[in-house]
């Protein structure tokens, strides 16, 4: 038998075998799982698959808007070294190398270079492989380590999270969808989001507080952030057009509700002692 959305979502949720006190007092700690996330993901998001997602008007826009939280957050000198972990899909690898930073590559395994390749062939940046929850880097190695599209679907993300702290001398920026969202009902709405998106992956979401607490477990204190869309990203590919969504979005920060309830978050966290 077939489960209704609402069982559906309740199980995603883990709900069903939760006291509704516990629930209540751990509210913030509820997270969607849609799937169980695999620690080879990047393979997933580095693909020509995957890319098509950001074609086209639309898809150009939202890299558009994720370039732009990207430039407001990283802003360290000129040839400052960054760690872009699991960044296979290419997506920030453009901006990194235009703004002069020298960039690495982290991937799962050579296959992940994915759409990075002819950035890592042509000697533009540089690549390392391994576990993307133990990298091969002293502490600190890196002024910045950066990671898109990763953090929702790995098994340990607090680990995760962790680890990329570690080898950050100076600053972690990450980005992750948040429970503070229309995303909240996305469990109940998955399989129309896979009918517009047609590639969409299973996710996690996040309680902006529970992110800052483990960047703060790893002495990092949260320093700024960037909300990006306050209608789904199905929303606005649903939608097909620019112009309409971008209407939308900067009518939602004007009155304020991007800043409350928007997502993607990237945050930016900064090493508060030494090393």
């Amino acid at each position: 038998m077939g489960f209704t959305p609402r069982k559906r979502f309740k199980e995603r949720l883990n709900l069903d075998s939760r006291p509704k006190k516990t629930i209540a007092s751990n509210r913030k700690r509820i997270v969607m799982q849609l799937e169980e996330p695999r620690s080879w993901c990047d393979l997933d998001s580095s693909t020509d698959l995957y890319a098509s997602r950001f074609s086209g008007e639309i898809g150009n826009w939202m890299l558009d808007v994720q370039r732009r939280a990207l430039a407001e957050l990283l802003t360290l000198p000129s040839a400052s070294s960054v760690l872009d972990v699991g960044g296979g899909h290419a997506q920030l690898t453009p901006f990194l190398l235009e703004a002069g930073y020298n960039v690495t590559i982290h991937g799962s395994c050579v296959a992940a270079q994915g759409r990075a390749a002819p950035f890592i062939a042509s000697g533009r940046c540089s690549w390392s492989e391994g576990p993307l929850d133990t990298l091969p880097y002293d502490t600190a190695s890196f002024d910045a380590v950066v990671s898109f599209r990763i953090l929702p679907h790995v098994d340990d993300w607090r680990g995760y999270l962790r680890e990329l702290c570690r080898v950050a001398g100076s600053a972690v920026i990450i980005d992750y969808p948040s429970a503070k969202s229309v995303n909240i009902v996305s469990g109940a709405l998955y399989q129309l989001k896979l009918m517009i998106e047609k590639t969409t992956r299973p996710y996690r979401l996040f309680w902006d507080s529970e992110v800052r607490d483990v960047l703060k477990d790893a002495g990092f204190s949260t320093t700024q952030e960037v909300r990006q869309y306050v209608l789904p990203m199905a929303a606005h590919r649903a939608l097909g057009r620019r112009q309409v969504s971008e209407q939308c979005e900067a009518l939602a920060r004007r009155l304020g509700a991007t800043a409350r309830v928007g997502s993607p978050v990237v945050v930016r966290g900064d090493r508060t002692g030494g090393v």
